[in-house]
């Protein structure tokens, strides 16, 4: 279990440092919504995961995904 919480931070970590690279205020106001978000969706996915050295790739990938379709909601409701 405690392998879990561990790598449950990681991704979590991952995600958040990923979103700190972008300056723009829609990103910085959901940063935490996206990173939550991607670190669930990167947990479902995780198990499939055939290479542990490709975990951080692959949650930058989700996570820019996830910031894209945000951005992409926020630009169609306003």
């Amino acid at each position: 279990m405690e392998r879990n919480d561990r790598r449950w931070g990681e991704v979590a970590d991952v995600a958040r440092a990923y979103l700190g690279r972008f300056r723009d205020p829609m990103t910085r106001a959901l940063r935490d919504e996206i990173a939550q978000e991607s670190t669930v969706l990167a947990w479902q996915w995780i198990r499939r995961l055939k290479d542990p050295d490709r975990l951080e790739a692959a949650v930058r990938t989700i996570t820019r995904r996830q910031r894209l379709r945000a951005l992409r909601q926020q630009s169609s409701s306003g």
